[in-house]
C-alpha cells in the first residue's frame, strides 16, 4: 500500500479508502481518548487537591484549647509549626538552647519523690520505663522547641503548667470540662512537631 497525496492506493494503483472515511475512525479514537482523559482528570483533581493540602495542614498547630475543641477556623490561634521531635533533639544536642545535662527537675517543678526527679533532660529522650506514654520525652522536646521560638503558640510556661497539673491531678485540662491523660497530652505535643 502506498500513499500519494490525499488518497491511499494498493500496489496496483487502486484507491482503497477515500480520505474522509480513513479519518473518521481515527478522529473517533482521538476524541474518545480525550473524553476519557478529561473525565479521569476531573475525577482525580479532587484527590490531587486533597493531597496537596494535606502537607500544609500537617504542619499547622494550635494552642491546647484550640486543639481540644477541634476548631480549625481562622479565629482559632494557629501557626505553622517548626517544632522538632524528641529524636531530633536526642541526635543534635549541640543545637540545644540549654545544657543537655540539665536536670528535668530544675526546669519542671517536681518533688524528690517524682519518677522524673533524677533524670537529665537528655536521659528522658531515651524511652524510660517510668515515663508514662513518653510524656517526659515529649515535654523535653516541647520545651526545647519553645525555647528556640519554633512553637510561638505554645510557651515554656504553658508546657511547665501542663506537667505540673498532670503531676498533681493525673490530667491536664486545656479547656473547661476537657481532661487529657498523659497519652492525650503526648498526642497534642506530637502535633506541634514537624
Amino acid at each position: 500500500m502506498t500513499g500519494n497525496g490525499p488518497h491511499s492506493y494498493d500496489d496496483a494503483g487502486e484507491n482503497l479508502v477515500p480520505p474522509a472515511e480513513q479519518a473518521a475512525p481515527l478522529l473517533e479514537q482521538v476524541n474518545g481518548s480525550r473524553r476519557r482523559f478529561t473525565a479521569s482528570g476531573l475525577a482525580a483533581s479532587g484527590v490531587l487537591l486533597t493531597l496537596a493540602s494535606r502537607s500544609v495542614m500537617a504542619n499547622t498547630a494550635q494552642t491546647p484549647s484550640g486543639f481540644a475543641s477541634g476548631n480549625n477556623s481562622v479565629h482559632c490561634q494557629q501557626s505553622i509549626t517548626q517544632g522538632r521531635s524528641p529524636g531530633y533533639w536526642k541526635n543534635y544536642p549541640k543545637m540545644w538552647p540549654i545544657p543537655s545535662t540539665m536536670k528535668f527537675s530544675s526546669v519542671f517543678a517536681c518533688s524528690s519523690k517524682s519518677v522524673y526527679h533524677s533524670f537529665s533532660m537528655m536521659d528522658l529522650l531515651t524511652p524510660q520505663a517510668v515515663d508514662q506514654n513518653n510524656l517526659g520525652m515529649h515535654l523535653v522536646a516541647a520545651l526545647l522547641n519553645a525555647r528556640m521560638g519554633w512553637t510561638p503558640f505554645l510557651t515554656e510556661e504553658r508546657i511547665r503548667s501542663m506537667f505540673s497539673e498532670w503531676q498533681n491531678t493525673g490530667h491536664f485540662s486545656p479547656t473547661v470540662n476537657v481532661y487529657w491523660d498523659s497519652a492525650q497530652i503526648v498526642t497534642y505535643l506530637k502535633s506541634t512537631q514537624l
